[in-house]
């Protein structure tokens, strides 16, 4: 329901005050001025907090027309009217004076200016002009009665302000609830339990019989809230002021001070609505505050575990499947009745899922440190045609093995050098250029180049950005899916998973890393049966010299050698030459290897070996400080987790013996914290595994002299 407008906030409060006045009037005592309880002095003051001053006319017409409907000399009317608008003005004026525009009974200092200035100090006003005009305007009035009539008018009025405004501002403040058939039978049933208190109580003389409704009020507040609490205050005050002033309920025996006995009543009912209902409102929300916190706990507890145990699942399912393949090819390959081209094809399964298992780990290392924040993107200026031809090549030779037309499209103006993140560049583009060359299954895969210039939100020049978009003729996605494929372990249907493999981290990989480089990576277009068009933005920095002009680069790979139809083919002459290149480069270099693993052990030996070096091994670190500290080495290989001694105790007694020769670590612990604990107990570089050959030697031959006449000690920096 729409809220009113300033004008019909204007006739519902005059006619609300009015209707509130009349039934004060018709339900006191007759030939009195007496009324336990003023309504319309809380809903004044309950208005002009809420709605603000211009209201207050609304108030003063109310006033009036009620003075006039009930015989009042029109004079008496309007200096009565003055004070009942005076009154809750004054009232509005000194709690926000004191306590803000932000009125809150939860708070004991917005307590205490309600119960000392508005109901205490601000009433007096209303009663001091009323008495006043009464005892001025009306002949029949007794200037005796004066004193008594001031101090009726002051504690109705004061009863209509503690009583009245907690429930208004509750019923403005509290977040509405639908009622129910229970919230209304219990409503109902107070009232009646109430009315039963009062009618029931007529002739037993006892006045402390309608106390006994406190424990339910409060009762009512534990479930129902401030609201509800207070609104049983005041449905309670009604029914009391009702019965006592048509001589019923149980102060009624008492006919002289039945008026006395039902103020004292009341003045207790706003103790309990000002003082008591507040602390336990404050009780209550702090209680579904905790337990609302308690439920966000439990719920992100359960979403992490859920995570978790799908992650285990999905990683589980990753790894044990190439896993089952390299031990069925192991299986194969020691069977002694098979062929060398059996038994060669064997053994490229098992490097091939061997390294699927590696890129695996990588992957989701990467996306950790990711989560934890602790992958860190690096600037570095590099020549951005290498990367793309070293992308052209093998990229263009997945292409061609499976058939399809790969191209490479340079736009005019790109820049020959430019600053960011290589290694990272060529991740996301591997693993996004990498799928649509595998899902497509025949037509042509196209990557578009080019550098654009980003707006910012004040639409000046912002970034500068290297855009590679890549289109594909493959299966698409549908739209109901598109939004799960750069979830980790998701893919857009699980036939995919099952034809073409895959971990499902590639897209969430490349966009978490795309986003780190101050890009993005998103899918533009998608047609079932048509294919797809993804966007790779980088940010990057520009030196400005030397363009890469505008080409087209496409079936560069036509007549390439093959061997088997494998990928390896058009490398295989380029890896002899290498092969042949490193023979005795590490000639008459010793190296101790230290690791428990005797087929690690075994494997790094055979490799170090054939390029010359002379290779002592121990299986923990107590032999490590033995043969160190006896023997000559160039060198040390260490792993870090080891029996007996660790290789972080080891290297830490090797340094404090004042041993000066290269320590590098040989280890599974891959994470960046691992590499920089390993530099501070003082190893000089951190390898991890599995080894790549090709970088181990780079490191060997790094900290050897290439003459052998000693150790060249570089220690490595952590980046």
């Amino acid at each position: 329901m729409r809220n009113p407008g300033p004008v019909a906030k204007f006739f519902i409060l005059l006619i609300a005050l009015w209707v509130a006045s009349i039934f004060n009037f018709y339900n006191a005592p007759a030939q009195t001025s007496w009324h336990a309880i003023w309504l319309p002095a809380g809903m004044s003051l309950s208005a002009l907090l809420l709605w603000g001053w211009s209201y207050a006319p609304a108030i003063f017409l109310s006033s009036l027309f009620y003075s006039l409907t009930i015989g009042r000399p029109l004079p008496a009317a309007v200096f009565i009217g003055l004070g009942n608008t005076l009154e809750p003005m004054c009232g509005a004026w000194m709690l926000q004076s004191v306590v803000g525009f932000q009125f809150n009974l939860i708070r004991k200092r917005d307590l205490l200016a309600l119960v000392f200035l508005a109901a205490g100090a601000s009433t007096l006003i209303g009663a001091a002009t009323g008495t006043w005009s009464l005892s001025h305007y009306q002949q029949w009035f007794s200037d005796l009665a004066t004193p008594g009539i001031f101090k009726s008018w002051w504690m109705s009025h004061a009863m209509g302000v503690l009583i009245v405004v907690p429930f208004l501002l509750a019923l403005h403040t509290q977040p509405r609830r639908t009622l129910c058939f229970r919230d209304v039978t219990n409503a109902f049933g107070f009232l009646l339990l109430s009315v039963a208190v009062f009618a029931g109580t007529s002739n037993i003389h006892n006045p402390a019989l309608p106390y006994l409704l406190c424990p339910v009020v409060l009762l009512v507040g534990v479930h129902y809230g401030q609201l509800g609490s207070s609104a049983a205050i005041l449905a309670l005050s009604l029914i009391a002021n009702l019965f006592t002033s048509f001589g019923a309920g149980p102060f009624s025996l008492w006919h002289e001070d039945r008026f006395a006995m039902l103020d004292t009543f009341m003045v207790m009912l706003s103790i309990v609505s000002v003082t008591v209902i507040p602390t336990l409102a404050a009780a209550i929300q702090e209680r579904d505050e905790r337990t609302m916190e308690l439920k966000q706990a439990k719920a992100q507890s359960d979403k992490a575990n859920l995570a978790k145990s799908e992650f285990l699942a999905n990683m589980s399912h990753e790894i044990r499947t190439p896993l089952s393949a390299i031990l069925g090819y192991s299986e194969l390959t020691l069977n002694p009745n098979q062929s060398s081209s059996e038994r060669l094809k064997c053994l490229k399964a098992i490097r091939r899922n061997s390294e699927y298992l590696g890129n695996l780990i990588n992957e989701v290392l990467d996306l950790s440190k990711i989560e934890s924040g602790h992958l860190e993107i690096e600037n570095l200026r590099f020549e951005l045609h290498q990367t793309l031809e070293y992308l052209e090549t093998l990229l263009g030779q997945r292409a061609q093995a499976k058939g399809i037309h790969y191209q490479l499209k340079i736009k005019d103006g790109l820049p020959r050098w430019v600053i960011s993140d290589p290694t990272r560049l060529q991740q996301i583009l591997l693993n996004v250029v990498g799928n649509a060359i595998k899902f497509t299954e025949r037509g042509s895969v196209i990557v578009s180049v080019e550098l654009i210039e980003t707006e910012d939100a004040a639409g000046s020049s912002g970034h500068r950005m290297l855009q590679f978009l890549v289109e594909d003729t493959g299966p698409g996605i549908s739209a109901d899916k598109q939004s799960m494929i750069f979830r980790p372990f998701s893919q857009a249907d699980a036939s995919i998973q099952r034809r073409y493999g895959g971990t499902g981290l590639g897209l969430a990989l490349s966009k978490k890393i795309a986003n780190l480089m101050g890009g993005s990576v998103r899918l533009v277009r998608s047609t079932p049966g048509v294919g797809s068009a993804f966007a790779i933005q980088v940010a990057v920095g520009i030196e400005h010299g030397e363009t890469i002009d505008g080409m087209t680069v496409s079936d560069r790979f036509a007549g390439a050698p093959w061997v088997d139809g494998s990928l390896d083919g058009p490398l295989i002459e380029s890896q002899r030459q290498e092969s042949l290149r490193q023979e005795k480069q590490l000639l008459g270099v010793r190296i101790l290897l230290a690791d428990d693993s005797p087929d690690i052990a075994l494997i790094v030996r055979s490799h170090l070996t054939r390029l010359g070096a002379d290779v002592a091994t121990v299986t923990n670190g107590q032999e490590v400080l033995q043969r160190c500290l006896s023997e000559s080495f160039d060198l040390v290989l260490m792993d870090i987790q080891m029996p007996v001694v660790d290789g972080y105790e080891a290297v830490k007694i090797l340094r404090k013996s004042g041993y000066t020769r290269p320590v590098l670590a040989l280890t599974a612990h891959a994470m960046r914290s691992d590499r920089e604990r390993a530099l501070d107990q003082g190893f000089d570089d951190h390898l991890t595994k599995p080894l790549e050959f090709g970088k181990l030697i780079d490191v060997i031959t790094r900290f050897v002299d290439p003459d052998h006449l000693g150790p060249k000690v570089v220690r490595a920096k952590s980046h």
